[in-house]
Parts: C-alpha cells; sequence; structure tokens
C-alpha cells in the first residue's frame, strides 16, 4: 500500500537576536537579514544527536517578492515576510507536490495569543485505486497554527523571557472519497516557542503514522547565535 506523505509543518525557520542571550532590541519575533546565523542542540529519535546551524545567504527574487534564503547541511529554504505575516517557500529539494503548492504561512504578524489559521485545506487525486472500486482514492491534507500563549523558556544559551508559542498540527489521510474509508494516516503534531528580537528559541515535533510505527521525534534548543 502506498503510505501518506507526511507533512513537516511550515516552520523550519529560525531567527534569533545578536549575539547570544535575550535580546530586548527589537518587538521582531522573526527577522530575517543577510549574515544571520543560528545553531540548536538537536536530538532525534531516528538519528544521532549533534548540532544544526542556520545561515542566511542571500536573497532571491520569487514571483516579485524578496525571499531571504536560509541553508542548512542539506537544503536551502527561501522565506518572505511582510507585516502581516512570515511565508515559507519550496526548499531546495521540494517535491513536485510541494512546488505546485507554493508558498505556505508560517506566521501571522503581529503575533496574537488566541490567533489561528491555516496553511494547507486540500484534497488531491492520490492516481490510484487501491480498492478496486473504479475511484481513485485521495489525499486529504489539513495544517493549521495557533498562538497558545506565552512562556519563559530554558534554553542551553539562557532564559528567554515571555516567548510566543505556536502549537501546528498537520493531519493527512489516503481515502475512497465515496465512502470515506480510511486507508492510511499520519499526524504531525509541532511547538515552537518565538522570543521577541531572537526568534525560534526552541522547537519540538512528534510525527506519528499509520498505526504509530516507527513514530518520529526531534527536539532542537538554541546555544548561540548571531544577527543584524
Amino acid at each position: 500500500m502506498r503510505l501518506v506523505k507526511f507533512l513537516v509543518p511550515a516552520a523550519a525557520a529560525l531567527v534569533a537576536g545578536c549575539g547570544g542571550g535575550s535580546s530586548e532590541s527589537s518587538e521582531d519575533p522573526f527577522p530575517l537579514a543577510v549574515g544571520d546565523q543560528w545553531e540548536y542542540r538537536f536530538t532525534d529519535s531516528r538519528f544521532s544527536d549533534g548540532l544544526r546551524r542556520y545561515d542566511i545567504t542571500g536573497t532571491q527574487t520569487v514571483d516579485g517578492v524578496t525571499t531571504y534564503l536560509m541553508q542548512d547541511t542539506w537544503k536551502t529554504v527561501p522565506y518572505a515576510r511582510s507585516e502581516s505575516e512570515v511565508r515559507r517557500y519550496p526548499a531546495s529539494d521540494a517535491n513536485d507536490d510541494e512546488i505546485a503548492r507554493g508558498p505556505l504561512t508560517v506566521l501571522k504578524l503581529p503575533l496574537t495569543v488566541g490567533d489561528e489559521w491555516t496553511s494547507i485545506d486540500e484534497v488531491k487525486d492520490s492516481g490510484e485505486d487501491i480498492d478496486g472500486d473504479g475511484t481513485n482514492e485521495v489525499y486529504t491534507t489539513l495544517m493549521s497554527s495557533r498562538v497558545t500563549g506565552m512562556a519563559d523558556v530554558d534554553t542551553p544559551l539562557g532564559r528567554f523571557l515571555n516567548a510566543y508559542t505556536v502549537m501546528t498540527s498537520s493531519h493527512g489521510e489516503l481515502k475512497n472519497p465515496v465512502t470515506a474509508e480510511v486507508y492510511d494516516w499520519t499526524d504531525t503534531q509541532m511547538q515552537e516557542q518565538y522570543a521577541r528580537g531572537v526568534g525560534l528559541v526552541t522547537r519540538s515535533m512528534s510525527i506519528i503514522p499509520w498505526g504509530g510505527f516507527r513514530s518520529y521525534q526531534s527536539n532542537e534548543s538554541l546555544v548561540s547565535y548571531r544577527v543584524r
């Protein structure tokens, strides 16, 4: 059986304050500038633990919009921001579905406790008739986020005060469009915490596929940063 493709919620964004430690120089929870750099302590249930670094290496114009290129070991991801939102564009390793979907909303600005938004709500033909009833099954995907509160956050770098907590949930199903019978599903839950003038300071993510087998958990916590 073909498995539903799980979605990592659209917030691989990593942003920061200046030099290390809490910054009061800005209220911006998602600053972006060429030359910015962040490093996180990373733990992963399937691979070895270590450090993960992200750098803003340059800019690129996409559909008339200036994006900032965030690069890590594996890929480059363009981000753009306006007064009302931060958007994540398809990464350098994006698949055909991600490219066709286009940019996704990472954050609604200004961050306000209680605000919520939907990044993906779609139904797509799977191209397969698994049950042989003459009708192709469909993939349904729903991804939504909510600012759930504010909290002080401890990291290896220190404590960040009054960080925003953003919860993102994604659910994908492979199902019969007529009977609604489900043949496969994947749930993704992610919590991110953003400090004003600093950006993302922690991220925890859990992916649970159909039946719970090969579940995946990861955590990131800020250890250093440098921003303009």
